[in-house]
């Protein structure tokens, strides 16, 4: 039982040192009870499609760049400088529209978070400013409290406890002795 070549390590003595788990190899499952995920295979036909999809946008991509770089090339430098300050402000009120979007998103999470409701449902409430966010947000804490007093006064409505009529329990001799 005991091997008698192994010592107990002594309370001054650091015990051997025990090898860490080896984590398992990607790919393989951590539990090998279980059976590994089944791989999904494509045929050359599917891998052809992509790739044939991959290069028609990436071409379409470059014509569409190269039209607009020989339209510029056509323009004069004043047309060309107008043209870029469009462009210039087409991304500034794109990115001036995806942060008003972006506060007014926190605004409405803060504001469900003091009603009491998940700030999950910030991106569903918000309008397209704040007056329309309120009153979204409004309207659905209104049907959010009335849903969950109706799922409450379900539940607490439950079924009412039975009482008697039942069969008599069984009359068994032994309980008997006891006036049971």
């Amino acid at each position: 039982m005991d091997d008698p070549t192994k010592t107990e390590p002594t309370p001054g003595e650091p015990a051997e040192p025990k090898e860490p788990p080896v984590p398992p190899t990607p790919g393989e499952p951590e539990d090998p009870t279980e059976p590994p995920a089944p791989e999904q295979k494509f045929t050359q036909t599917d891998i052809d499609k992509a790739v044939a999809a991959a290069v028609k946008a990436a071409k379409e991509g470059w014509d569409r760049e190269r039209s607009e770089a020989e339209r510029l090339a056509k323009l004069s430098k004043e047309e060309r400088e107008k043209e870029q300050f469009r462009l210039d402000r087409e991304k500034f009120d794109a990115d001036r529209a995806a942060l008003d979007h972006e506060m007014l998103v926190n605004e409405a999470a803060k504001q469900l978070r003091a009603v009491g409701v998940s700030d999950n449902f910030a991106e569903l409430v918000c309008g397209k400013d704040a007056e329309e966010t309120k009153a979204n947000i409004d309207a659905f804490t209104k049907d959010w409290n009335a849903a969950i007093e109706e799922a409450v006064n379900a539940r607490l409505k439950g079924k009412p406890p039975k009482t008697g009529g039942g069969t008599p329990p069984p009359t068994d001799p032994f309980l008997a002795g006891f006036g049971m």
